[in-house]
């Protein structure tokens, strides 16, 4: 069965530049993704519903990709121009498929704008994403005011102070930031621990200002695989990188875009995202813009 790619993350290599010591393997299969280990990390197909991701590539291979007999460990045979997953007979093309870049590239009028924009609407935004993520779960509780200590998950009383420390690193221009991130690694349960969805939004709020701290995650990725998911390692690396989930260019797009209409509905959107990735990552979207717009106003 042959099935065109319908899109392709330009962070992923169309094709392995050298023989690898071991071939690529199924890692995981989900209803609408499978994973695929390289030796550059995880290499994700996705359903088009599931939007860009930076370690990606699009294709429809039906409603329910459980169900094609794909099983952890099979071998995939990866060219410049395919996936092939012989175990089941699926040849999938790259070669027509368009590129899509995940890392921002804003048509508007500069950072600068970007950031006043944030500052007059920050106190109003955080707001409105605090009454969305009250009780979702995850570590929304962190954007309570005051802190209810008495009423959080584990994870959030030890995330609140770790958190604390890293804001403090990011506002002050310190590149030690990144051994305060390294406490929220892997912390939380998951696919993708509620402490790196987190970060990735903390590098996705700075990346959207250009603040000079965007990046600082990569100082704390050393090892990263023996301290969370292998999931969750791919993603935390291509944040420090400055490349993002398709869902995550929405949100930053509205919230720091130039139509103010837009906000609650992506803060709805983003919060719907998965058990608590949307909401963790929100979080720390909100994290990454006010520090990004604190940085810049010294």
């Amino acid at each position: 069965m042959i099935y065109a790619a319908s899109l392709v993350s330009d962070a992923v290599s169309r094709g392995p530049t050298t023989a690898p010591i071991e071939p690529p393997r199924i890692h995981s299969i989900y209803r609408s993704v499978v994973n695929i280990t390289t030796a550059d990390g995880l290499l994700a197909l996705a359903s088009p519903e599931v939007g860009g991701l930076p370690n990606g590539i699009l294709v429809d291979l039906g409603p329910d990709w459980r169900v094609l007999g794909l099983r952890p460990g099979m071998v995939v045979d990866r060219t410049w121009a395919h996936v092939r997953l012989p175990g089941v007979g699926i040849d999938i093309r790259m070669d027509s498929a368009p590129s899509w870049s995940p890392r921002f590239h804003w048509q508007d009028d500069g950072s600068g704008s970007r950031t006043r924009r944030w500052r007059r609407r920050a106190a109003s935004t955080r707001a409105t994403a605090r009454v969305r993520v009250s009780g979702a779960g995850g570590l929304g509780s962190l954007l309570a005011e005051p802190p209810d200590e008495a009423d959080v998950p584990g994870a959030v009383t030890v995330a609140r102070p770790v958190v604390a420390m890293l804001i403090a690193a990011l506002e002050a221009g310190d590149r030690n930031a990144a051994a305060a991130a390294k406490g929220l690694i892997g912390l939380g349960p998951g696919l993708t621990p509620s402490g790196d969805d987190v970060l990735v939004g903390i590098e996705a709020g700075l990346h959207a200002l250009d603040a000079p701290m965007a990046g600082f995650l990569a100082l704390a990725l050393d090892r990263v695989e023996d301290r969370t998911t292998t999931l969750a390692a791919t993603f935390l690396r291509h944040a420090a990188a400055g490349e993002f989930a398709g869902r995550v260019h929405a949100t930053l797009g509205a919230l720091v875009g130039s139509d103010d209409e837009l906000i609650v509905a992506a803060i709805d959107r983003a919060a719907d995202w998965g058990a608590t990735s949307g909401t963790d990552c929100l979080v720390g979207v909100l994290i990454g813009l006010d520090a990004g717009a604190t940085v810049e106003g010294r």
